[in-house]
């Protein structure tokens, strides 16, 4: 695949192969009576941490750890990876080791005079299929792509992915709409903004299309716990929902889901730039309220209109590599939904 620039509308993806079916689950309607069987998705949030980091990393550069990662990738095979920090380079390189398992990369440089970080998308197309694809720049009203918005140090993105889940059981098509972002890690201002907009896109999109379903991925640098970051994305209005505290299943089981190469071990009260992880922010919400309340990455979900996401397990993935050291110095993030669809409501009465 190739970094595309994607500002002026969608691309399309058109997969040549038949995929084979996903795994299939049985759920109980809300009236107690199974519904037909629908796919299941993992979904995956996974800061790889950058290439351009080789030499500052050493032991934990990106040449080091890359087969590894695409190893991890392959043994527990997520339907979709939203990856931060990722360069096309990264994306091509997992692609390869990847590609007879089915896997494909999309994304766009948040530079647009030079190849960068992707919010981009790693996904396996014998259960989803590409429908469209875009990006769009963090910021205000007329900045230009490629340039930081508010007090942000770097540009950021947010990309969109339109998906069309395949397998059997369904009685009409099935769309899961993906958006990936990386907030910036020192413009304050810039990612409670930031939020704002992820929150506005969503709800224009769920407008656009009632019957896709969605997720919000990404590295949020902010804390859950008295961050205004987290209550704008949570927020009853936005109609998104934390799949971390929404699950049947959780293995939080970290302090934070940044650790910068130290696993367990790391517990400080900052993470990079400006994110405090003390659990103690502008609403001054107490620390610690909730296991994962230093945690800076997250899965959201909202329904569609007549189609539910049902989070039945998240997982904070804590795997090393073979040589004992971490994929990243962020752990991987795994939400499992299954689709359910709604139970038809009963006609109105005439009486």
């Amino acid at each position: 695949s190739t970094s595309r620039r994607a500002s002026y509308g969608f691309f399309a993806h058109r997969s040549s192969k038949r995929p084979a079916l996903p795994t299939m689950v049985e759920e109980a309607g809300r009236d107690g009576v199974g519904t037909a069987a629908l796919p299941s998705v993992d979904v995956w949030s996974f800061n790889l941490r950058t290439e351009f980091q080789e030499t500052t990393d050493g032991d934990d550069g990106w040449s080091r750890r890359r087969a590894g990662v695409a190893e991890l990738i392959r043994g527990r095979r997520p339907a979709l990876v939203c990856c931060q920090e990722a360069t096309a380079a990264m994306l091509s390189f997992l692609e390869g080791c990847l590609a007879e398992n089915g896997y494909k990369w999309v994304g766009v440089s948040r530079s647009t005079d030079r190849p960068d970080e992707t919010a981009g998308f790693l996904f396996d197309r014998e259960r989803l299929e590409l429908l469209e694809h875009k990006a769009a720049w963090l910021g205000p009203p007329g900045t230009k792509d490629g340039v930081p918005g508010w007090d942000a140090a770097l540009p950021r993105t947010m990309e969109m992915a339109l998906f069309r889940l395949l397998g059997k059981g369904q009685h009409r098509p099935l769309y899961l709409r993906a958006v990936n972002t990386h907030l910036d890690h020192v413009g304050v201002e810039a990612r409670q903004q930031s939020a704002s907009q992820l929150a506005a896109a969503m709800q224009k999109w769920a407008l656009e299309g009632p019957d896709v379903a969605q997720v919000l991925c990404g590295d949020f640098n902010s804390p859950k716990d008295g961050n205004e970051v987290y209550r704008v994305l949570s927020d009853r209005g936005t109609g998104l929902r934390d799949a971390a505290r929404g699950s049947r299943l959780r293995k939080l089981g970290v302090r934070s889901t940044i650790h910068k190469f130290r696993g367990d071990g790391f517990a400080e009260a900052r993470g990079d730039g400006t994110v405090d992880l003390s659990g103690v922010g502008p609403v001054g919400a107490a620390a610690d309220a909730q296991p994962d309340s230093r945690h800076i990455d997250w899965i959201f979900w909202r329904d569609a209109r007549e189609l539910e996401l049902r989070p039945d397990s998240y997982e904070v993935i804590t795997d090393r590599l073979a040589n004992g050291r971490y994929p990243s110095d962020h752990f991987p993030i795994a939400a499992s939904f299954s689709f359910v669809m709604r139970p038809a409501k009963p006609p109105a009465s005439k009486l």
